[in-house]
């Protein structure tokens, strides 16, 4: 690629010469002009210092006049490279050129306003071909800068990936090694070598895995050699457990005819409670309707009780009417007696009366003395109702308790024979699973023999492994 320096067409005189007019007309107002374009490229610019002003008058006075001397170029350059390396090429073109380009153009319009036409025109033309040659030179370096960057960062690329690289060959080589070790059953290979940092993770990973697999394959082979033992137990276990459950079938066999007598027997000693039960119900309905009949004889006797002491009343009445007749039937004489012979016929009846009422008297006094003997009677019926009625309460809640102790010995008994049956069908159903279980044992020897051909194939499979916690692997990395 030619440098810009040899790419830049010169000025002819004439050209060089309208572009010194340019450069008068302009420089006086260069600060201003560089203010305002920096101002938009940089939001918090606080103004220009003197050695970038002195660079940025080099610049312009070299593209307005045309004369690009080294000076320029190498000043552009500086310019150019700073930019690229704070500011994006589109942001740093487009806002500061055209700002650049407009403050110029304004700035030159406003100083040659008052000439021709055509020598504005021409003005014109000179500027923007100094600003577009400045333009070009500004993005040739820039471009430069930019590839300067992408080269340097190629390089570190570059490298970076001949180190990552040569880094990969090496933990695949380590972990191709550790791979073999483990494919031909070595479990107690760990991975020694130093690898690359970004291999130390799988590093770490690979060989947890291991002494994890190592862990669980010797916890498998020491478990192996228990079942070896183990199954030598169990079948002499199975063995033993075989002829008792021999014995235990002709025992339960025993067992089940005893109870079965038993149980017979306790079903007849409930049928005799039944029966018993209900001579006791029978006995204790008699016993109850006895006290009933008893409890009415009483009340009749109390009827009678009373009855007596209402004719005792009426007894006393007739007395006390005789007593008053008799009172009368003497008063009556007396005045019989007064009256003469006109008052015999009266005394006669008078006599007659008395006589009468002394009878009446003498009747009440055999009645009373009757009724005396009768109520002394009909108290002793009641003493002899009472005791009769409390002894018959007595056998009845004897009776009544004999038939809840009948009543209880049939529940218990009922309970029994339940019960029995329940055992009897317990000892059945044992003897049913004592057969299954003699099945079972057959089964569980026969079990116990494939375990034990199994555990012997197992322990053939661990033997192939290395199992020692001593060894650790050195991959030989070329």
């Amino acid at each position: 690629m030619k440098k810009i320096e040899d790419q830049i067409t010169p000025w002819t005189a004439e050209q060089q010469k309208t572009g010194t007019i340019v450069l008068s007309l302009l420089e006086p107002r260069l600060r201003d002009v560089l203010t305002a374009t920096y101002a938009v490229t940089m939001p918090n610019f606080q103004g220009l210092d003197d050695e970038v002003l002195r660079k940025e008058q080099l610049v312009f006075r070299n593209i307005v006049s045309g004369t690009f001397s080294p000076e320029y170029f190498q000043a552009q350059a500086e310019i150019a490279s700073a930019v690229a390396r704070e500011i994006d090429y589109p942001q740093f073109l487009s806002p500061t050129y055209s700002t650049y380009a407009a403050e110029l153009m304004i700035a030159l319009v406003d100083e040659c306003r008052w000439k021709p036409r055509a020598k504005r025109n021409e003005f014109i033309h000179s500027l923007m071909r100094s600003v577009f040659v400045d333009v070009s030179v500004a993005m040739y370096h820039f471009f430069a800068e930019l590839v300067q960057q992408a080269d340097a960062e190629r390089a570190v690329f570059d490298q970076k990936r001949a180190e990552d690289t040569e880094n990969d060959r090496i933990s695949m080589q380590i972990l191709r090694t550790a791979l073999k070790e483990l494919a031909e059953r070595n479990l107690a290979y760990q991975i020694a070598d130093d690898v690359p940092t970004k291999t130390e993770d799988a590093k770490r990973d690979f060989n947890a895995a291991v002494a994890t697999l190592l862990q669980a394959m010797t916890h498998i082979s020491a478990t192996s050699n228990d079942i070896l033992s183990g199954t030598d137990d169990i079948a002499a276990a199975v063995q033993d457990l075989a002829r008792r459950t021999e014995s235990e079938a002709a025992s339960l066999k025993e067992a089940s005819a005893a109870l079965d007598a038993i149980t017979a027997g306790a079903r007849r000693s409930l049928d005799n409670a039944l029966k018993v039960k209900d001579v006791a119900a029978q006995a204790n309905a008699d016993a109850e309707r006895s006290e009933s009949i008893v409890q009415q004889a009483e009340s009749a006797i109390d009827d009678i009780a009373q009855s007596s002491q209402q004719i005792t009343q009426i007894v006393t009445v007739i007395d006390e009417i005789a007593f008053q007749t008799n009172l009368l039937a003497l008063n009556a004489g007396v005045e019989a007696a007064r009256a003469g012979d006109a008052g015999k016929g009266f005394a006669v009846v008078a006599s007659e009366v008395r006589a009468l009422a002394q009878r009446s008297a003498s009747a009440a006094k055999e009645i009373r003395a009757l009724i005396n003997v009768s109520s002394t009677r009909v108290d002793h019926g009641v003493q002899l109702m009472n005791s009769t009625s409390e002894v018959l309460s007595q056998i009845v809640a004897e009776v009544t308790a004999i038939n809840q102790l009948i009543n209880e010995i049939v529940t218990s008994g009922r309970e029994q024979s339940n019960g029995l049956s329940e055992v009897n069908s317990a000892v059945l159903q044992i003897d049913h699973f004592t057969q299954q279980n003699a099945a079972m044992v057959e089964q569980t020897s026969a079990a116990a023999f494939g375990l034990r051909e199994r555990a012997d194939a197992l322990s053939e499979l661990i033997a192939k492994f290395r199992l020692a916690q001593a060894y650790r692997g050195r991959a030989r990395v070329a």
